[in-house]
């Protein structure tokens, strides 16, 4: 999620506690579909749940695919990214998935981000962003 000021563009990042570990990470909000959901609307859905705001789809990237392990198994995972603009200032109750939820200039987002594949789509939004 973006939004534009004076000052330049601002991105929303999530902080949140690694379940295993406890320690912290920043992250883009994502979550799960939800049956008879479309792609635009989970994530809709998902970052007005995580963040408390609420934004219009203006883009989207490639999916990113990866492994992780749970219990020791192999999970198989494809997460769509959105490019999304922030609709609206007010902002709205969140699930507490997040442990913190805060807005950074673009240009120091993709360096806040945990993981690479998340530093990656910042990238590609950044491009999109300063053309």
């Amino acid at each position: 999620m973006f939004r534009r000021r004076v000052g330049g563009i601002e991105v929303a990042l999530g902080e949140q506690r690694d379940r295993h570990s406890g320690a912290a990470t920043v992250r883009l909000p994502k979550g799960k579909r939800e049956p008879g959901e479309s792609l635009e609307e989970t994530a809709l859905r998902e970052v007005a749940e995580e963040t408390g705001f609420s934004g219009r789809i203006v883009g989207e990237f490639d999916p990113v695919h990866y492994v992780y392990r749970r219990d020791g198994r192999p999970i198989d995972k494809t997460v769509h990214f959105y490019l999304m603009e922030l609709a609206s200032d007010a902002v709205g109750e969140t699930d507490g998935e997040l442990t913190r939820v805060a807005w950074h200039p673009l240009a120091e987002a993709e360096r806040l981000l945990s993981f690479d594949t998340e530093r990656q789509i910042m990238a590609a939004a950044r491009a999109r962003l300063e053309t």
